[in-house]
Parts: structure tokens; C-alpha cells; sequence
């Protein structure tokens, strides 16, 4: 891809284009959707011979997202057809505790390969909200569902990924505010927003070197349209390992959010 950048960039052009991901940015769709559709809440699909996913007390957890790969662009590296689900525990926590512990049990994520199944095979789970439960939504209804649809787009590296400070540590005017702030101009349009793929995007910092094998899967940032808020208009995401993603192994996927 050529990228239109500032002056001030023309002489990083190669290594910045050398970071160039493809991603699907996430936006509002019309109508309502349905059991196997794209979208922000919601019922899910989830057939009936299957545990459903729930916190330590049993409790069924809130299917954050749900995203229908056939009927979204196709991205490298993923699959090219089946759901993939995004499961928060409700608390005042969204799930996430502290960066450390972003393996933990406040969260899950599964893929149907096959979403063949019939409505009379399939279970309907009703999530109830108490006085003091929390979620990342501007509307706390969780009756509420957005639809989805998606946009093919490039992504530069951001700030936020471990793999920025590989790429451009030994260049003096990335640590200046001034080249960062160019560095920002051409790409917010992708940056802050919800999108498969692509980098990740912090309020508070990014992921250290120890964490440069993972992948962004998914990165939801706080939006009005699709009714997500995350704290004071915060962001969340979700990271794989390469070699999970290749076998579609979602079982050890890392998820941490924060805002301003």
C-alpha cells in the first residue's frame, strides 16, 4: 500500500509501510440482528449441546460481541467462515483485572466452525442485570443489540504495540512529540476504532516486549453508535499467539481494557 504522510515522515516511509496489517474495522449496521449475525450484545448462538460460558458461580457471562466471519471481509490468517464470540463475566471490573492477569477466568472467547445448527437446536440464554453489575455498555439494557457490518482497511503499527519501539528505537525523533503527533495524523481514522486485527490501542501505556508474539484479535473502543462506553470512554482487547489462531485455538486468548 502507498500511505499519504506527512513531510516530516517522507525519510521512515519504507519502515513505516513495513508495519502495514490489514484489519476489519467494525460499524454500525441497519435493523435487527439475528441468532447468527454480526453484533454487540445480544442472544447467542449457542447450540444446546454445549456449555455455556459462565463465571465462577455459575453465573452465564454477557456475550460482549459476536462476529459472523462469512458475512464480514476476509482477513488473512483468520477464519474465513464460523462465529467468533466474546464473553466478559459482569462486574465492575469488565472482566479484567490488571495486565498481568489477563489470562484469567473473567473472560472467554469461542468459535463455531459450524453454525449449521437449528433454531430448535440451539439454547437461549436470558442475562439479568442486579443493582451493582456493570457492563461496558452506554445503555445499561441488555435486552439492546447492535447490528454489524465490516470495512476492509490497513493499520500502522501504534504506539501500543510491543513491536513499535523494536521498529523505531533507534531512530531519536519517535521519542519527540512532535514526530509522534505526525505519526498519529494520517491513521486515527483506523486507530481508534473497533476492528479485527490490526494493532492494538491503550489509553494507559501498551504491552512491553515480553508480550511482542501476540496478536491483536480484536480491539473495541468506546462508541456511541454501537453502545459501548468501557469506563470513561475507554478501549478493550483481546490478543492471541500466532500458533492459537493458526489451529483456531481460542481457549488462552489475553484481554485487558482501560481509559482515560
Amino acid at each position: 500500500m502507498t500511505l499519504e504522510l506527512p513531510p516530516e515522515l517522507e525519510p521512515y516511509r519504507a519502515r513505516i509501510e513495513a508495519t502495514v496489517r490489514p484489519c476489519v474495522v467494525l460499524k454500525k449496521a441497519d435493523g435487527e440482528p439475528g441468532l447468527r449475525d454480526s453484533k454487540v450484545g445480544g442472544v447467542a448462538y449457542w447450540p444446546k449441546d454445549m456449555d455455556y460460558p459462565s463465571d465462577a458461580n455459575g453465573r452465564p457471562m454477557y456475550m460482549l460481541m459476536q462476529l459472523n466471519l462469512g458475512d464480514l471481509p476476509k482477513l488473512e490468517g483468520y477464519p474465513k467462515a464460523g462465529i467468533l464470540q466474546f464473553f466478559i463475566v459482569i462486574d465492575p471490573y469488565y472482566g479484567s483485572y490488571n495486565v498481568d492477569g489477563m489470562e484469567g477466568t473473567g473472560h472467554r472467547v469461542v468459535y463455531h466452525s459450524d453454525t449449521s445448527k437449528l433454531d430448535q437446536e440451539l439454547e437461549t440464554v436470558s442475562i439479568i442485570l442486579g443493582p451493582d453489575d456493570q457492563l461496558p455498555l452506554d445503555i445499561m439494557d441488555v435486552s439492546i443489540t447492535t447490528s454489524l457490518t465490516g470495512v476492509s482497511e490497513n493499520m500502522v503499527v501504534t504506539e501500543c504495540d510491543a513491536s513499535y519501539y523494536q521498529t523505531f528505537s533507534d531512530i531519536d525523533e519517535f521519542d519527540n512529540n512532535v514526530i509522534m503527533e505526525k505519526f498519529r495524523e494520517p491513521l486515527l481514522n483506523v486507530d481508534w476504532s473497533t476492528h479485527l486485527g490490526g494493532y492494538p490501542q491503550f489509553f494507559q501505556g501498551g504491552f512491553s516486549s515480553e508480550y511482542s508474539e501476540w496478536l491483536t484479535l480484536l480491539t473495541i473502543t468506546a462508541d456511541e453508535e454501537i453502545n459501548i462506553l468501557y469506563g470513561q470512554g475507554g478501549v478493550g482487547n483481546f490478543f492471541i499467539l500466532p500458533q492459537d489462531l493458526a489451529n483456531l485455538d481460542f481457549s488462552r486468548v489475553m484481554y485487558a481494557w482501560d481509559c482515560t
